[in-house]
């Protein structure tokens, strides 16, 4: 399978945090569409990054293999072969998780979580599985979807409260859901369509539990639901 190569000094990595970097800054509340970033590219007159057989976060003393690669609205993180998480792009609710609201045009560590499984990015949010079936999030929280119980952004990764166990994520655009051992769901966040599965349209601003049974074993979410 091929996956996207992320490589050389900052000045000439061509990715979300690039684009960024040239164009201004957009509406926090426009609405996203698909290839947004793809017209961004275009637009801000980028090339196209090359797509290669391996992937690799270069750094110039230890370059490391990226298991990983997820993208925002206006960020973009990866896993690394170590564990760690590394983000860049946009950074105006902390969703990088650097512990600042700095937009950064190349990788930075991400803060606060180690033994990362899977990274997952949403509109202005992320949030990462540990090999311990742990969640963590950061970033925009205006919809709880950060699920440490505020509505506060969150510039390092917080974790979710009451969850264990988990297997996989997936994020909408402002809420999240995790698939549990066993094949439950909890969900978190918006919940103006739903999209949570609790039978209400109450925003969560911690995990409840999805009305899907157990035995559920493949989960995706979108900008007003979830699968």
């Amino acid at each position: 399978a091929q996956a996207t190569a992320i490589t050389g000094r900052a000045d000439r990595q061509v990715t979300a945090g690039a684009v960024g970097a040239r164009a201004s800054q957009p509406s926090r509340r426009s609405s996203p569409r698909a290839g947004t970033v793809a017209r961004a590219v275009a637009d801000a007159g980028a090339p196209v990054i090359t797509a290669r057989e391996r992937c690799y976060a270069e750094d110039e003393r230890h370059p490391q293999e990226v298991l990983q690669v997820t993208s925002g609205r206006w960020h973009t993180c990866a896993l690394l072969r170590d564990r760690s998480g590394r983000c860049w792009g946009w950074n105006y609710d902390g969703q990088l998780g650097d512990g600042t609201r700095s937009n950064h045009d190349a990788p930075i560590v991400v803060q606060g979580v180690s033994d990362v499984a899977e990274l997952r990015a949403a509109w202005d949010f992320t949030c990462a599985r540990t090999t311990r079936g742990e969640v963590y999030c950061w970033g925009e929280a205006d919809y709880g979807q950060l699920g440490d119980g505020g509505r506060h952004a969150r510039e390092e990764p917080h974790r979710v409260a009451g969850l264990q166990r988990v297997e996989r994520l997936a994020l909408g655009a402002t809420h999240a859901c995790a698939l549990r051992a066993g094949g439950a769901v909890s969900c978190w966040g918006e919940n103006e369509f739903g999209e949570l599965g609790d039978g209400s349209t109450r925003r969560r601003d911690r995990a409840v539990s999805a009305r899907f049974g157990a035995g559920v074993t493949e989960l995706a979410a979108g900008e007003g639901g979830t699968c």
